[in-house]
């Protein structure tokens, strides 16, 4: 089943609020991705990830890259974007992984777009 997003970015990104535990912001970061396959997945920030961060610059710019991988006995994707994600919840049908690979790399870019956009990703590269 697919739920109508338009209007909506296909990608949001933020923290969540949990009202169970008085409210608190959950500092943790969140993936909502919009469009089919519709999923939230936990988003954690990284650059100690050697095996992608070895990948060449082209031209001044990396190519964005990422792929399955185990971490700690969890299933991540992981990337050269400065992330990995983790622990998808899926509404509707679970996507099979060159279908949820090519997401994550569009939102990767994205993310990469948003730093940008906002003078972070240059800070990362400290």
């Amino acid at each position: 089943m697919s739920y109508t997003t338009e209007g909506f970015p296909r990608f949001i990104w933020g923290e969540g609020v949990d009202l169970a535990t008085d409210s608190t912001i959950d500092e943790r970061l969140f993936l909502t991705h919009t469009a089919a396959p519709q999923f939230v997945c936990e988003i954690y920030d990284t650059d100690e990830l050697p095996e992608i961060d070895s990948i060449p610059d082209h031209l001044g710019m990396r190519e964005l890259v990422g792929e399955f991988a185990q971490r700690n006995g969890e299933r991540i994707w992981q990337s050269n974007a400065e992330f990995f994600a983790a622990r998808w919840i899926f509404l509707g049908d679970t996507p099979n992984d060159d279908e949820l690979h090519q997401v994550m790399l569009d939102a990767a870019l994205d993310f990469q777009l948003w730093l940008d956009a906002n003078g972070l990703l240059d800070d990362l590269g400290e």
